[in-house]
Order: C-alpha cells, then sequence, then structure tokens
C-alpha cells in the first residue's frame, strides 16, 4: 500500500467539514424496498500495514415522514479476509451487528482486534443507552466480540473503512478509492470520519 495516499486520506478527512445531524448521511436506496450488498476493501492499520476486509450491508429506507432523510441500517458484516502478516492474533470471527463501523485496528498493547462503531439514527443512540460520544466499541476476546465503551485511546483516530450509507460502485475498494467517496460527500458528517471528543446530536 502507497503510504503517501493513505496520508492523503487522513489530510482530506481532516479537512473535511463538520456537518451535524443523521439527516446529512446520503440516501440512495430504493424508495421501498431494502438494498443488501457486498464488497471488499483495502485498511490500513495504524502500524502502516494494510489489511483486507470483506463487509456486507443491509439498510432500509426512510419512509417516514418527517423521518429527516437518511436509511436504517438493519444489520453489517465485517471480516478480515486478508491479515497483517506481522500480527500473530489469531483472525477474528465475522463481526456482525446493527451498528456502522468506522475503524478497525489491532491493539498492540493487549493484542486484541478492535473495530469503533457509530449510528445513523437516533434509535441506534438510545439503544446504546445514550452514550455522551456516538460510538460503541468492540474487543475480540476470548474467541468473540465483545461490545464496551469506547475506549480514550482511540478517541480523535481518523476513520479508515467505507462509510456504507450506500452500495459502492466498486466491488473492491482501496485506499485511494475512499479518497474519491469522500470528494463526490462534501456533506458527511465529522463524527463519521473522525472519533470525535464531543458531541451535541439532535436526538
Amino acid at each position: 500500500m502507497n503510504r503517501r495516499k493513505y496520508i492523503a486520506f487522513v489530510a482530506f478527512i481532516g479537512a473535511t467539514p463538520w456537518v451535524s445531524g443523521c439527516s446529512k448521511i446520503i440516501n440512495w436506496l430504493d424508495e421501498k424496498q431494502d438494498s443488501q450488498f457486498e464488497w471488499t476493501e483495502d485498511v490500513q492499520l495504524s502500524d502502516g500495514q494494510t489489511i483486507v476486509v470483506k463487509r456486507s450491508a443491509r439498510l432500509s429506507p426512510n419512509n417516514i415522514a418527517g423521518g429527516g432523510g437518511g436509511s436504517f441500517n438493519k444489520g453489517m458484516t465485517l471480516e478480515i479476509v486478508s491479515p497483517s502478516p506481522v500480527t500473530s492474533t489469531p483472525v477474528p470471527i465475522v463481526w456482525s451487528d446493527v451498528y456502522v463501523p468506522l475503524l478497525i485496528d489491532h491493539d498492540a498493547k493487549t493484542q486484541e482486534w478492535f473495530i469503533v462503531a457509530t449510528f445513523f439514527h437516533c434509535d441506534g443512540w438510545k439503544n446504546l443507552g445514550e452514550p455522551p460520544l456516538p460510538y460503541t466499541e468492540y474487543r475480540f476476546r476470548q474467541g468473540k466480540w465483545q461490545r464496551q465503551d469506547i475506549s480514550s485511546e482511540v478517541i480523535g483516530r481518523m476513520s479508515n473503512l467505507y462509510i456504507a450509507s450506500r452500495p459502492p460502485k466498486n466491488p473492491h475498494l482501496t485506499v485511494a478509492n475512499k479518497i474519491s467517496i469522500l470528494r463526490d460527500r462534501p456533506g458527511t458528517g465529522r463524527r463519521f470520519l473522525t472519533i470525535v471528543s464531543g458531541w451535541q446530536g439532535n436526538c
């Protein structure tokens, strides 16, 4: 993986303006039917290594009057199909939940894989217990993904996963593809691009 492209990706994310609220997530779904799609993508970890993940998403259109647009997440999955060669930790099982993965990485201190995820609509935030920050975290421990409150160490990190609010045009996404996609979505909210330290949602 070209590290210069990754740096450009991070720089572009940091320059994206803050747009709060779930209604800014672009909806490309059919007005009546659910949309289910799969893809793979290159993901660069904090140690500079690159992995490949396989993902799927099932979204349904928001047809509620006054619902603010966007889409309802009916379930997403993430599977590591090509792990980093320097990581001796066993590859996790498939992750699956009704939240939106933003960041995956390997914690060198704890030797754990982890995922940070968020939500599209306020129901997701409420189901998490209305945390002060709009995220939840998963750690792969004892052979399964375990959900917990977000760790302070991940705050400020840039997202490294495709924001699955619509099907990607390419079946496999490179880091360069993700840069291009973000350029086409200037209204994407900051909390989807960076693990923010403060949040004032409209939920």
